[in-house]
C-alpha cells in the first residue's frame, strides 16, 4: 500500500497525540515551554527515525540549564519508544555518570562476583550486541578515586567505547547535561575532538522547574 502525503501527515498527527497522551499520564502536569516546542517537534521525528533537522546516524546531546526538563523529556523518549515501538532500532536504555562510577567501584554480576567493567554500558549480555543508551548528567565532575582510579577516566573510557562502537556498529549513544560540549572540563582531548561526529547536539531551553 502507497501512502500518499495526506496520509503520512494524519499518521504523524496520530503518533504525536499518542505521544502527548503517554505523556501526560507519565508525567503529571506535563507541558512544554514556547522556546522548546520546534525542539519537541524534531525530537519527535529524530526517535520515529524520519529525516528532519537532526541528523540520524547521530546521537543526541541535549544541554540547558539545571532542572529544564532534560533528563526527562529523554528518559520520556525511551519509554514511549519501548512502549509503542518495542522492537524499534531507534529505542534506548538510560544510566546516570553517578550510576556508571557506582557500578565501577561496587558492581557484582549475576554470580555476585565483583565486576568492574564498563562493557555493561556497551555491549548487552542478553545479545552480545551494542545497545544505544543515554547517559545522563554529562560534565557532573566525581572527584573520586578507586583503587587509584580517578572515576574520571573511567567515565573518558565509556565514551571511548561508545565512540568505537558508533564507529563500527553505528550505535547511537545520547546525553544530556548541563554543559555545552564547549564547556566541558571532565572529558580529556581525544574524547571531545570525536563529540561533533558523534552527536546532534540540541539545547533545551527554560530555567529550572524544580521548586
Amino acid at each position: 500500500m502507497i501512502l500518499d502525503l495526506e496520509d503520512n501527515i494524519l499518521a504523524e498527527m496520530s503518533f504525536k497525540r499518542k505521544f502527548l497522551n503517554f505523556a501526560n499520564e507519565k508525567i503529571e502536569g506535563f507541558k512544554i515551554i514556547e522556546d522548546n516546542k520546534t525542539t519537541l517537534n524534531d525530537l519527535f521525528l529524530y526517535f520515529h527515525g524520519n529525516i528532519g533537522t537532526f541528523d540520524l546516524k547521530k546521537g543526541i546531546y541535549l544541554h540547558g540549564e539545571f532542572g529544564c526538563g532534560k533528563t526527562s523529556i529523554m528518559m520520556l523518549f525511551s519509554k514511549y519508544l519501548a512502549n509503542e515501538f518495542p522492537f524499534s532500532k531507534n529505542g534506548f536504555g538510560n544510566t546516570s555518570i553517578e550510576e556508571v562510577a557506582e557500578y565501577y567501584k561496587n558492581g557484582r554480576d549475576e554470580k555476585g562476583n565483583k565486576e568492574n567493567s564498563i562493557e555493561k554500558y556497551v555491549i548487552s549480555k542478553i545479545t552480545g550486541n551494542p545497545y544505544s543508551i543515554c547517559l545522563h548528567e554529562i560534565g557532573k565532575e566525581i572527584n573520586e578515586k578507586y583503587y587509584g582510579t580517578d572515576i574520571n577516566q573511567v567515565i573518558n573510557s565509556l565514551m571511548m567505547r561508545r565512540y568505537e562502537v558508533f564507529q563500527k556498529y553505528g550505535t547511537r549513544t545520547h546525553c544530556t547535561s548541563n554543559f555545552h560540549p564547549s564547556n566541558l572540563k571532565c572529558f580529556d582531548n581525544a574524547v571531545l575532538d570525536r563529540l561533533k561526529e558523534q552527536f546532534n547536539f540540541v539545547e533545551w531551553k527554560g530555567g529550572s522547574f524544580r521548586k
